[in-house]
């Protein structure tokens, strides 16, 4: 079947080739797609193109907002003014309205693992919270039960389920700052869990954070007093180091190392703003990291120094990920021309760019215009190193190490999970 044409769809769905252009360059849309569009979505997303996405100059603008008259940003007034209501709360706990206390019911069977499976994009079941789920940038499989997760949301803090996804309940509604955007567990110690607070990606509803929490027995939280500074108000990612020695976390200011036990120490190893770090899955002295400007970076001594690696247009937003089956290979996700996937075959010290194409040869546009927002790639396999998952507008995947890629979701589709994607994981088991 021959690809669709910009001027064939322009012509059938009665729009300007301007206006295919601009929605196959803004999200993601391959000429299939916008035909196979709605009558009423295309009208609202068509709607949508004369609103711009301004990220930084919307981040500079909140940030002049929350001065006082020093020209100061006070530094955690809501986890103060938390504190100060937290007896008041206390004492209200038992008639708190609308805030689940304990494990919900099960509403129906556990659903078919049969996600995105389907070429129809209707394989998908939403696991929830599905009472108010909100954003989710971070979620967990205990390495021991594959049946216990926990979902962080930028909006509503650490939520846990015990049922595979079946029923969630919040670890702790009365946490000092609830907008999770990142968690990781400890591999020498599943019980050792970290969150990080703060989403520092400049949209429009992001929630100012307050540092890192930690629980050592995967149920009681506490907040790490070290990072009660302005470096840790956006914490973008946080990973930990195969033998739980090390842990870094990805700022808004910059890459963080913390090496005694006690978390109370964390020295600035990378200035600039950092959006993910990512340790070796074995070999505690290798870390990858990426920034918005400064690109893909890389450690080889348990992340004390870092160096640039070499390839790729290192001007967008980074993500990375480690290949299961043979983690000296790194896939980079580059928020450039809607999308780029690249690869590295000496565990992110040089990149090689793939196709990045539909199998028409078409590009790939996954994360349209805002890969500064969504932008997720995974290659979790442990079989196949050339399996490959990226999500940003829709979700995609590739089996020849993201040289070619087919849609796997549709995020105007009911049955299909929705649009923008910030995380991809898989059990551990």
């Amino acid at each position: 079947m021959e690809p669709l044409s910009v001027e064939t769809v322009a012509r059938r769905r009665k729009i300007t080739d301007g206006q295919v252009r601009q929605l196959q360059e803004r999200r993601g849309l391959t000429p299939e797609m916008l035909d196979a569009m709605p009558d009423e979505v295309l009208k609202r997303t068509l709607g949508r193109l004369q609103f711009h996405d301004l990220p930084r100059a919307r981040h500079a603008f909140r940030r002049a907002q929350a001065t006082d008259e020093h020209g100061q940003v006070p530094l955690h007034a809501l986890h103060k003014a938390l504190q100060q209501n937290r007896g008041f709360a206390e004492r209200q706990a038992g008639n708190v309205a609308g805030v689940p206390t304990g494990p919900q019911p099960v509403r129906g069977a556990l659903p078919p693992p049969v996600a995105g499976l389907n070429p129809d994009h209707t394989g998908w079941t939403s696991l929830g919270p599905g009472n108010i789920g909100g954003r989710i940038r971070s979620i967990l499989i205990d390495p021991r039960n594959s049946n216990r997760l926990w979902a962080g949301s930028v909006g509503g803090g650490v939520w846990e389920s015990l049922n595979g996804g079946a029923s969630w309940q919040p670890v702790n509604d009365f946490l000092a700052n609830l907008a999770v955007c990142c968690m990781a567990i400890d591999p020498s110690n599943p019980d050792t869990i970290y969150a990080g607070t703060g989403e520092g990606f400049y949209n429009t509803d992001a929630i100012q954070g307050a540092g890192v929490f930690i629980t050592r027995d995967a149920t009681n939280w506490s907040q790490l007093a070290g990072t009660l500074t302005p470096d840790f108000l956006d914490v973008n990612r946080i990973a930990v180091s195969a033998n739980g020695a090390v842990v870094l976390a990805a700022t808004s200011t910059g890459v963080f190392r913390s090496a005694d036990p006690a978390r109370a120490t964390w020295t600035k190893v990378v200035s600039g703003d950092a959006a993910f770090v990512a340790c070796h899955p074995s070999d505690p002295n290798r870390a990858v990291a990426g920034g918005r400007q400064a690109g893909a970076i890389f450690s080889i001594d348990g992340g004390q120094t870092w160096s640039a690696s070499a390839g790729g247009p290192w001007n967008g937003r980074v993500e990375l990920a480690y290949a299961a089956q043979n983690p000296s290979i790194v896939y980079a996700s580059l928020d450039v021309s809607g999308g780029q996937i690249w690869r590295s075959n000496d565990g992110g010290q040089t990149f090689i760019r793939q196709n990045s194409q539909t199998a028409s040869g078409q590009a790939a546009a996954y994360l349209g215009n805002q890969g500064w927002y969504g932008n997720a790639i995974w290659a979790g396999d442990p079989t196949n190193a050339d399996l490959v998952l990226v999500g940003g507008v829709n979700l995609w995947r590739s089996t020849d190490g993201g040289n070619t890629l087919i849609d796997i979701s549709t995020w105007w589709d009911p049955r299909s999970c929705h649009a923008d994607h910030h995380r991809i994981v898989s059990d551990p088991l």
